[in-house]
């Protein structure tokens, strides 16, 4: 896979969670407000701590279990929180940390991609 279709990838996979984050938000009544910001503040620290990793040239390998662990947390919280709706407030806060990762981790894998390494 080259470079340029590694960009697209995360693009396009950052625009999907962008859209599911949009369609499980609208589908779930009472709105999940709480959980929907403290998925899309978590992504922004695991984006944070990505772009981090991919600037320094190391693996990322942590960054994604902590992914799995905000995962499982989310989903412990959406049904401690909301438990008569808790998959629709699982899934638009799991869809809020997806896309805050993509929007947060993407501005590292661009300058990487024009210094050809």
């Amino acid at each position: 896979m080259n470079r340029i279709s590694g960009t697209i990838t995360k693009l396009v996979a950052t625009a999907f969670w962008g859209v599911a984050l949009v369609a499980a938000f609208a589908t779930t009544t009472p709105r999940p407000w709480l959980l929907a910001t403290v998925g899309i503040g978590l992504g922004c620290l695991s984006g944070h701590f990505r772009s981090r990793a991919i600037e320094a040239g190391t693996r990322t390998r942590s960054i994604n279990a902590f992914g799995w662990l905000c995962g499982i947390g989310l989903l412990v919280l959406a049904m401690a929180i909301a438990e008569d709706m808790f998959i629709g407030a699982w899934a638009a806060s799991l869809a809020g940390y997806l896309f805050a990762d993509g929007l947060c981790s993407f501005p590292a894998v661009r300058p990487k991609e024009r210094q050809g390494t």
